[in-house]
């Protein structure tokens, strides 16, 4: 994960203004194909958690599109910080960011614990098996 650290300050100097839109009431950031496919579920107060959340912004949109509770979990500390300033910029309640060193040993509190399960593109081929 120190190489996700390394890139926290880049990405976010590329980012910086979601800073900004993720306050308006209509943001999202998610791709179209994915967007189209949340569509066809009724999000409304379901709980939902992404595994590498990165810097939140599809988490973000997902709350904005209706969602409950929302808990994204990341192994990059430099992410964290993003997401959580993302986070409270949105204006978002009931969303939690969450450091997790090792992905695959997350606290039980989380174990079973939600509607759905996010993973969005390019995460997995980073997961070490």
């Amino acid at each position: 994960m120190a190489s996700w650290d390394e890139a926290g300050p880049v990405h976010w100097e590329f980012n910086k203004r979601l800073l900004e839109k993720v306050s308006e009431s209509n943001f999202n950031a998610l791709e179209k194909d994915f967007d189209d496919l949340l569509d066809g579920f009724d999000l409304s107060g379901k709980s939902v958690v992404q595994v590498c959340c990165n810097n939140a912004k599809d988490l973000i949109s997902i709350k904005k599109k209706g969602a409950g509770r929302c808990i994204g979990i990341d192994g990059s500390q430099a992410f964290v910080d993003q997401a959580r300033l993302l986070v409270n910029a949105s204006g978002c309640s009931d969303v939690e960011i969450v450091y997790s060193s090792n992905i695959y040993e997350l606290p039980d509190e989380y174990n079973v614990r939600f509607d759905f399960a996010v993973n969005t593109i390019g995460v997995l081929n980073w997961m070490p098996t």
